[in-house]
């Protein structure tokens, strides 16, 4: 069916924020994550959590990791890591190579793919990837959909993605799929949601133009984004009810920032002068305060890990260290 297209959004009414402060433990008691971690973007590596033991990431060109969000993707069974390695010709980069690595360490063959020029949309599924091709350029601006185990291919290119350019040559939008490349948001001076597939407007909003901070869920149901005066929080689902969020609410002068969704996609993390997590499913925040006088260093790394249960976050003391937050 096609949805319907809503021009503004309500503010949540009676939102309940709770102020919750947890001690940031080194170890907890009740910590038994498997898997690895992924440390470091300058000769970076995966070290598994269990033993310490590291694993080098195989990196030919700047021998530095992309930090953006198109930059890497981890596969939903969370086996495979895929990055770009990039080369840099000057200030430029004139190559940005597709690796996928196992969680063992092993190296996928990628001699079938030649591409040398692309962006990382997110896995599909555990053997399909989305990627965008020439994103320079709109009117040679390609979306496929590559499995790198077998070299299949298939081009999605939306056919509306070229109205840009016929409206204004010199202007390319910038445009961030959801990972399974059903929707996608165009920056194009206010922002628009779009159905992929069809070119559907399904919601518009006001004041983006350049890289908001923005966070797709890993299954590509839900977006939170923050438009550029950092006032509003738009989460965007595809069923339930649409959510505004307005900084004033939170009882603080410091507006939106960066935006984290749990694995499940039920619980958002965000920055709003500290830290809040957002429960889809009680319609209520926690503000997240520390004690033994640590302070959360809100440029370093935030996640959360696999199990929905822990924000992993770097904080200070009086030396930088990993801190858990058990929620």
């Amino acid at each position: 069916h096609t949805k319907e297209m809503i021009s503004t959004l309500q503010p949540t009414p009676t939102l309940a924020i709770e102020e919750n402060c947890m001690k940031v433990e080194d170890q907890p008691m009740d910590l038994t994550i498997p898997g690895l971690w992924l440390i470091g973007r300058a000769n970076p590596h995966l070290q598994e959590i269990a033993t310490g033991k590291k694993i080098g990431i195989p990196l030919k060109g700047t021998n530095v990791l992309p930090i953006d969000f198109e930059g890497y993707a981890v596969s939903p069974n969370r086996e495979w890591f895929a990055y770009i390695d990039q080369y840099i010709d000057g200030s430029a980069a004139n190559k940005r190579i597709l690796r996928i690595i196992h969680s063992s360490g092993e190296s996928l063959p990628m001699d079938a793919w030649q591409e040398n020029f692309q962006w990382i949309i997110g896995w599909v599924d555990d053997e399909h990837i989305a990627l965008e091709l020439n994103k320079t350029s709109v009117t040679h601006q390609k979306i496929v959909i590559l499995n790198p185990f077998t070299g299949d291919l298939k081009e999605i290119t939306p056919e509306w993605i070229r109205d840009y350019h016929d409206l204004d040559p010199y202007w390319i939008p910038q445009i961030y799929y959801s990972p399974d490349v059903t929707r996608a948001i165009v920056a194009n001076r206010n922002f628009e949601l779009k159905d992929v597939q069809t070119g559907t407007t399904l919601f518009q909003g006001e004041h983006i133009d350049t890289l908001p901070y923005l966070a797709w869920s890993a299954d590509g149901s839900r977006l939170a984004i923050v438009d550029n005066y950092n006032q509003y929080l738009y989460i965007i689902p595809k069923s339930e009810e649409l959510i505004k969020l307005n900084y004033e609410d939170f009882d603080t002068i410091s507006r939106f920032g960066k935006v984290w969704w749990s694995p499940d996609g039920w619980k958002l993390l965000f920055d709003s002068g500290g830290l809040y997590v957002f429960d889809l499913q009680l319609n209520s925040a926690t503000k997240l305060c520390f004690e033994d006088k640590i302070m959360w260093t809100r440029y370093g790394g935030t996640l959360w890990s696999p199990n929905n249960q822990f924000i992993v976050l770097n904080a200070s003391q009086y030396d930088d260290a990993v801190g858990w937050l058990d929620f």
